[in-house]
């Protein structure tokens, strides 16, 4: 059986999460904060009364407008709806990559970009980045002009670096090749920040956010925002009815209240800064500045694996990064979590690193 299985296939690791029971989990960038409590029983109501044996509207015109409403997003543009925003990765190296095709993407960066291409049989090369995180722009565009990519990855801000990447760079890069560039924008909630006016001036920049760190993890809704060249290819690939009707139905929802929703991301903002400063409080850590929910440390005077498996013995789970990259070799990235959260992560880090 395995002879018929592609070796790029078999040479990958499925992604992998670590079993849990404690009570502080910290490891996958989810906001501590889901549907505000008074909001809970309009939203049962609703739910209450969908009819789960139709199939979903499968344009979901309406949630569509609600993103543009909401992000104020140009009826220029057109919207693909994806089943979280890994499926419109998916989607647009389906279109793209194969065979013969090079996929590229500075590193580290998210895992999935060089997974998926491994989907597609694609060639991934990843351009690394430089101590501090800092992404090189000579060597990133002798990358550019030497692959020619049919793809290109922007985690903005990275993933799981927590920085940006130069905009203007982002926007060399698309005027350089005719490959599809896309901005990455998983973490636009707590960044604010967007290459979505960039659009104007390069038909090849797309745009991919989710509702997932804002509170809506379990709901797996992303949204990708293309020039309609694009977007009508995107569509071909995309399966029929993808976003179930109650995704739909709870998205829209959550549209509707979006202000509501947003007060969480006001406090994991406001508890960002705090546990930043307090994890430089400790001398065995290096902590790394973050645009996104989460924060990424180097450990120095013991090792990573040693705080990672100290923390989970006490209750806390976070994420180790050794493995994805020889630069993330002894680091570890943090979720901002509610203040009890981040208290507890606190007072167990203080007994592993003073044992």
């Amino acid at each position: 059986m395995t002879d018929l299985v592609h070796q790029q296939i078999r040479e990958l690791r499925a992604y992998q999460t670590v079993p849990f029971t404690g009570s502080v989990k910290l490891d996958a960038m989810e906001s501590p904060y889901g549907i505000p409590e008074s909001l809970n029983s309009k939203l049962q109501k609703l739910l209450g009364s969908i009819d789960v044996n139709r199939y979903p509207d499968p344009e979901a015109a309406g949630l569509k407008q609600k993103l543009r409403d909401v992000f104020q997003i140009s009826d220029s543009y057109l919207i693909t709806l994806g089943n979280g925003s890994d499926e419109l990765l998916q989607i647009i190296q389906l279109l793209v990559g194969g065979y013969g095709r090079t996929i590229l993407a500075p590193q580290p960066s998210f895992s999935m970009y060089e997974i998926i291409a491994r989907y597609t049989r694609a060639q991934y090369i990843g351009v690394d980045l430089d101590v501090g995180f800092e992404l090189s722009e000579s060597k990133w565009l002798e990358a550019v002009e030497k692959q020619q990519p049919a793809c290109v990855f922007f985690a903005y801000p990275n993933n799981p670096t927590g920085n940006f990447f130069d905009p203007a760079l982002i926007e060399k890069t698309a005027e350089m090749i005719d490959g599809v560039v896309i901005s990455d924008e998983a973490y636009f909630a707590y960044s604010g920040r967007s290459l979505l006016s960039a659009m104007a001036r390069h038909e090849n920049l797309a745009v991919v956010r989710t509702l997932s760190k804002s509170g809506l993890a379990g709901l797996r809704l992303g949204y990708m925002i293309s020039h309609p060249v694009w977007s009508v290819e995107f569509e071909k690939l995309r399966m029929p009815y993808n976003v179930g009707v109650l995704n739909q139905a709870c998205a829209t929802f959550a549209l509707d209240h979006w202000d509501e929703i947003c007060s969480g991301i006001d406090s994991v903002l406001s508890e960002r800064e705090r546990l930043s400063v307090a994890l430089s409080s400790f001398k065995d850590l290096q902590v790394y500045p973050s645009e996104t929910n989460f924060i990424t440390v180097q450990v120095t005077g013991t090792t990573a694996m040693q705080v990672f498996d100290g923390l989970k013995d006490r209750g806390v789970l976070i994420r180790k990064l050794a493995g994805m990259h020889p630069m993330l070799e002894n680091h570890l990235r943090i979720s901002v979590g509610a203040p009890q959260e981040n208290d507890a992560l606190l007072s167990a880090l203080s007994e592993v690193l003073s044992g």
